[in-house]
This record gives C-alpha cells, structure tokens and sequence, in this order.
C-alpha cells in the first residue's frame, strides 16, 4: 500500500473490521469507496490523557505525514471521533517479527534470513533519518535473500547520511512488520524525535534490553541508539534470544540495565564472523563516535 490523500472537503467512509473497542487497538479497516484495506490504529483520548501522550499521539502523526518510505508504515489518512484519534496506516498481514523469530519452529533465524531483514530496516531508518524523503531509485532497495550479504549490507550503511532527520528510538521485534511478501516496514513511531543538524539530545526513552548505553546514562546523543538497536535486532534474529537476557527469562530492569552496561555478548556457533563484526559495530560506542563512518571502520 502506497500513502493516499483525502480529497479535500470530502469525507472517508471506513468499515470497521474485527475488535477495535480496545485503547490503542488496531484492526483492518476498509475504505468504502475503494474497497482497500488498511490498518486502523485506534488511540482512546481517556487513555491518552491519562497517560499524557498527547504529545507523543500528536508527535507520531506529524512523523508519519512527512515520511514516505517503502520501508515504514505509512500514513493514509488520519480523524478523530469523540472517543478516540485514530490514524489509518498501511495494513501488514504477515505479523511482527518476533512472532516468526520465536514461532515457527526453533528460534531464531538462517544468517541470509536475519540479513535480509536487517537490509530492509537499515533502508528504513535511512528514510527517517532523511526529511521529507523521496523514492531515490527504487531499484537499490528491491533486495533478493540469496544477494544480502554482508558487503551489500556496509554498501547499505554506508549510503546513510543524515541532514534532519528523525530518530526511531524503539526499534524491537515487536515494531517491524512483516507484508503478504515476506518484506518488513517499521512501525509504533511514537517515540521518534526530530533533531536538527548539529544538535543532539538526552531522554532515557525505549524498551528495556534494547535502549542503548548512552540511553541508559542520559549522555547526549544523535542517531547511535538507532544502530544500537538494529545490533540488538540482528543478534536476535540469528541467536533466537535477546543479547541480554535469554529466552522466558525472568529479570528485573535495572538486572538487564547492568548486562547492557558491564557485560559482553555470547555468540554461539550460530554466527557467522561477519554476523559477529555487523553487531559488533554497535557495541557500546560513545555517541559522539557512533557515525556511520565508525560504523565502516
């Protein structure tokens, strides 16, 4: 699905499919008119309120309506009803990416697999590190699974410059979704920020076990914790378990806050060399450092 536009003063008829009476639910939803499909995120003012998101309700949108990318859950359109805000996003059918890491069959990922995917979301983030973006060529993101390896995933990275750009700040299994076709696109941008060129910020934000060192000892940083993650994301993909805690795990927060910090990750026989220097590249670099330049090194 490709982002539409609402014909100005004229109203979009939506059939609600499936529960969406629950706060933050999200349920297919149907344009009349047209007959497409879509994905209704439906966000409840009381909770909203409740829990002071509007900022972060309002924040999303607003990123959404700038960035088009193949790659990230786009905005079709967005209304309110007296209840609830809801925004109309590009349905995905094939479910997130932690289902299939830990559902179908043993956990985890082939090495071409995990690749494949860490290609896709790598565009991703490139395209909301980039205001305002564009389709470039849509020939350098058709990827073939047998075609990404690593020297065409650090020709990837390697083509990520950012001007403004905005930051996803969550990336975890749970936010990337998975197409009819196997293809993923980021989603949950509730917490992306913007920064302007030259400046930075500081926010213990995001999801315990994948928020970045840096995140974690409030120093200013850029886009490091992006790369952190898509690390974290990779070493999941492959290992079937999240870097700092293992599988059904019960462990309180400030335990996996100190794995992140002190500790090392334990690569099985599972990785591959390269697997191993991708994940590494994200490991516990300072964020005045952690540039796509270093990221190559």
């Amino acid at each position: 699905m490709v982002r539409s536009k609402a014909q100005p003063g004229r109203g979009v008829c939506f059939e609600l499919r499936g529960n969406c009476s629950a706060p933050s639910q999200v349920c297919a939803c149907q344009v009349r008119a047209t007959g497409k499909m879509y994905a209704c995120k439906r966000l409840e003012k009381k909770r909203i309120k409740k829990r002071k998101g509007e900022s972060m309700a309002l924040n999303e949108k607003q990123i959404l309506e700038k960035v088009n990318s193949q790659f990230v859950v786009n905005l079709a359109y967005a209304y309110e009803t007296k209840d609830a805000l809801c925004l109309v996003l590009t349905i995905m059918n094939g479910g997130d990416l932690k289902f299939h890491i830990y559902n179908m069959g043993n956990p985890g990922f082939e090495e071409e697999r995990a690749l494949f995917y860490a290609a896709e979301i790598l565009c991703g983030l490139e395209d909301l590190h980039r205001e305002n973006t564009v389709y470039r060529n849509n020939e350098r993101h058709i990827f073939d699974i047998r075609l990404t390896t690593l020297p065409i995933f650090m020709a990837l990275l390697q083509t990520t410059q950012a001007l403004e750009f905005h930051k996803c700040l969550d990336l975890k299994p749970e936010n990337i979704l998975l197409d009819d076709y196997g293809h993923i696109r980021i989603s949950d941008l509730g917490l992306a920020v913007k920064i302007p060129e030259g400046e930075s910020i500081r926010g213990r934000v995001g999801t315990v076990g994948y928020m970045a060192p840096e995140v974690l000892n409030n120093q200013r940083y850029t886009l490091s914790p992006d790369y952190w993650g898509l690390g974290c994301l990779i070493y999941e993909m492959i290992a079937g378990q999240s870097p700092f805690r293992g599988r059904k795990e019960k462990v309180k927060r400030e335990e996996v806050d100190r794995r992140v910090l002190e500790t090392e990750e334990v690569y099985s026989h599972k990785f591959s060399e390269e697997a191993k220097s991708i994940c590494k590249m994200q490991e516990k670099q300072s964020p005045e450092k952690c540039s796509e330049t270093d990221l190559l090194q």
